[in-house]
């Protein structure tokens, strides 16, 4: 048993360890398990637009009073489908589920094992099924899942009489029918990059004004009294610097932006509603909208530099006709083939290689072709895409303003008796 549970402990962390920096792989551990005694802990991570794959494990060493124990470990991987942002909401489930147990005197959920009061059951399990879950993110790192399945377990025990050195009286079979995952689970993530602080000045100015005002005062003879009023206007504006970053993902070999592709639909609503805000905060003020394109390896490299400047037009296309007032602002480009953010074995060495076709050419033959198709499944499509960052500000503005008054009397004119 410590070999196995040793194993699954391992694939845990390398699954948390290798994931790469923006693909936010979690670690979760199941509440319902835990209250009932038995240890849980899992790990997911995702594996391509709308895939992920989940591993939790079990484990139970107790034997409480009067012999009563349910110990067990079990492992159980399972491979979700997300209909929209991965890893977040709705998502389907097809499970395996494995492990080993020994049962005595408890009564099991389901009827599972009728006569587990009466006798002892050691033996091992192993079954699949299919599951419904949706998860909640309350941040960047914590989040909190539930999910419940049905499937089919096939188990082999043996029988013995109650106790821990009971008599074996016999073995057999058994398939199980029924409820085969419930869980609710309490997640850490690990990975999602940290959000660019803004950056804040404080810009302060001092504006002088003279202000001239002549008071006609009427006595017994006509004076007249000029006053300079001085104002001095203090105002201060505090500028926040920020960020505003977008991403999307096209379809190989295609320009087009679609909104059912991968996230794409939740962050065109992330940006319709930043710019919505734009238009109706008078404080924040947009200095640069940057959009650079980027495509997958494989075809030839000056056509893949075309359709990564076609993708960044695209995405400009589309702010455009949300804010026509901006298009002055925007600056698109195309880079061209992404190698940089494609890890793999043996790249450094390829990418001494400056010609790009040669270079996918090499590619394309590494270990027999295996490589790239594991690329073309994995990490190529996410680098068919455009990054766009709106570089802006917000302005307060507060107003002090202190008055000096100087008074000057003018000489009073004599007056002439009548």
């Amino acid at each position: 048993m410590k070999k196995y549970l040793t194993l699954f402990f391992t694939t845990i962390m390398m699954s948390t360890l290798t994931a790469r920096g923006d693909e936010a792989a979690s670690i979760k551990t199941n509440l319902l398990y835990d209250l009932g005694s038995t240890i849980s802990l899992g790990a997911e991570a995702g594996i391509d637009r709308h895939l992920s794959i989940d591993l939790m494990g079990a484990y139970n060493p107790w034997t409480f009073s009067k012999g009563v124990k349910m110990k067990h470990w079990l492992i159980q991987p399972e491979l979700r489908w997300w209909p929209g942002e991965r890893l977040n909401g709705h998502f389907l489930g097809v499970h395996l589920i494995g492990g080993e147990y020994n049962l005595n005197r408890i009564q099991l959920p389901y009827n599972m094992y009728p006569s587990t009061l009466d006798y002892r059951y050691e033996g091992w399990g192993i079954g699949g099924g299919l599951s419904y879950g949706y998860r909640w993110n309350f941040n960047r790192r914590w989040a909190m899942e539930g999910s419940v399945g049905v499937g089919v377990i096939h188990s082999s025990y043996d029988r013995y009489t109650c106790g821990d050195c009971g008599e074996r009286i016999g073995s057999g079979t058994k398939t199980y029918v029924g409820p085969t995952k419930l869980a609710l689970s309490l997640i850490y993530r690990f990975g999602s990059k940290e959000p660019r602080k803004p950056r804040v000045e404080t810009v302060e100015r001092i504006v002088e004004r003279v202000r001239v005002d002549t008071v006609y005062l009427t006595r017994l003879e006509r004076d007249t009294v000029v006053r300079d009023l001085t104002d001095t206007i203090r105002e201060r504006q505090k500028v926040i610097h920020a960020d505003y970053a977008l991403r999307l993902v096209y379809p190989l070999s295609s320009s087009r932006i679609e909104p059912m592709l991968g996230d794409n639909a939740a962050r065109i609503d992330s940006l319709m509603a930043f710019i919505d805000r734009y238009a109706s905060d008078p404080t924040l003020r947009i200095h640069s909208i940057d959009i650079v394109g980027y495509s997958s390896l494989e075809g030839g490299a000056q056509r893949n530099l075309v359709l990564s400047e076609e993708r960044a037009r695209a995405a400009a296309d589309l702010i455009s006709s949300l804010r026509p007032d901006l298009q002055y602002l925007i600056h698109s480009e195309g880079k061209g083939e992404d190698w940089d953010s494609v890890d793999f074995p043996g790249k450094r060495a390829l990418m001494a290689d400056p010609d790009l076709d040669s270079r996918e050419r090499k590619l394309r033959a590494m270990g027999g072709g295996s490589l790239f198709r594991t690329l073309l499944a994995t990490k190529l499509p996410a680098t068919r895409r455009i990054e766009c960052v709106i570089n802006y500000s917000r302005i307060t503005t507060s107003i002090e303003t202190t008055r000096k008054p100087t008074a000057v009397d003018l000489p009073v004119a004599p007056t002439t008796d009548n």
